[in-house]
């Protein structure tokens, strides 16, 4: 084989997984022996491996949330220049005539003043079914 066809990403790989086999069988007295007698006290050497490990998951954890929130702040090309259906605008309109029809001010002027644009229309869709659940939608009154 020369060293062109060679396929170092798999050889590394045989060679990682050869010495975790081996890593997996040495019994945990054995490893603790040869941490013991390379650096001399074996617990404070797994309590500074763990505070590495510790800041490593850390900072991994760190550039997840950076990722997540960099991804937030981009824009759905998916609805960004769509308009909402026709269905949704008459759902929108039952909703605002059944919290409209409820005796409850406080609630009605909460949602009529967030005029259900801040709802998605899967919240909408829930709403309506609960609505109809408590007998305030007529089921003929369904979008």
């Amino acid at each position: 084989m020369s060293g062109k066809d060679r396929d170092h990403g798999k050889e590394l790989a045989r060679l990682t997984d050869a010495l975790i086999e081996n890593l997996m069988a040495t019994p945990d007295e054995a490893i603790i022996a040869e941490v013991a007698e390379e650096n001399g006290d074996a617990v404070a050497e797994a309590e500074r491996m763990g505070a590495i490990l510790t800041a490593v998951s850390k900072r991994a954890a760190k550039r997840k949330l950076e990722a997540a929130r960099a991804a937030l702040r981009q824009p759905r090309a998916s609805t960004a220049h769509h308009a909402p259906s026709r269905a949704l605008d008459v759902k929108k309109r039952l909703l605002m005539e059944v919290i409209a029809r409820q005796k409850s001010a406080p609630q009605r002027l909460t949602l009529a003043a967030r005029n259900a644009d801040d709802l998605t229309e899967a919240d909408i869709d829930s709403l309506l079914e609960d609505f109809q659940d408590l007998g305030l939608i007529n089921p003929t009154d369904k979008p």
